[in-house]
């Protein structure tokens, strides 16, 4: 996949980019600081979702736009198989309040990755399951999201959107407003989940 994307920035014009890749748990335990390198979260210090709290000065960098697509398919859920698989998890916030069980859809951990660096006022687009969107068993997922970002739009996608799978899927349009703004927003509106 990364020497696709090298292909194709040169022949689009692009021959002095630099894509990283970290395997294994990639953009789940790896972030990139201000510097433009590429840091790895300690599940010590940054535990549900407390980010922003190193041990020296470093600062993740937070980016404007967010558009992701997590996976689909059987292989969607993550569940902890070992004692270090549980403390990366243990880094997200909704891992605390929205898993199911012993797993969690890791839509939500890409849902959370997303927010967690954007820029004030940044702009996101995932796709996400429809299941996320509306089956009860991840309403305290969706209430989380209401509490963090101003949702923009919801479209529901038809089956087949993507080749490899039939699953129906949503297109969250969302932006990340200041805290007081959140809040003056928040207490204007009824939610219903």
């Amino acid at each position: 996949m990364l020497m696709l994307a090298q292909l194709n920035m040169i022949l689009n014009g692009d021959g002095n980019a630099i894509l990283r890749y970290k395997p294994d748990k990639g953009s789940i335990l790896w972030k990139f600081d201000d510097r433009d390198n590429l840091v790895e979260l300690d599940p010590v210090i940054h535990k549900n979702g407390n980010w922003d709290n190193w041990k020296d000065q470093t600062k993740l960098k937070k980016f404007d736009v967010v558009l992701t697509n997590p996976p689909f398919g059987e292989g969607r859920k993550y569940e902890p198989k070992s004692q270090r698989d549980k403390e990366i998890i243990e880094m997200y916030e909704l891992w605390n309040i929205a898993r199911n069980g012993n797993s969690i859809d890791m839509g939500l951990i890409f849902l959370e990755n997303a927010y967690r660096i954007l820029k004030e006022n940044g702009r996101l687009g995932i796709v996400l399951s429809n299941s996320l969107c509306t089956i009860d068993t991840w309403q305290k997922a969706r209430q989380w999201l209401i509490e963090k970002m101003r949702i923009v739009a919801l479209f529901d996608l038809p089956s087949g959107v993507f080749a490899d799978t039939n699953a129906v899927t949503n297109l969250i349009v969302a932006y990340r407003p200041n805290d007081n703004d959140l809040k003056n927003y928040n207490n204007r509106i009824t939610i219903f989940l």
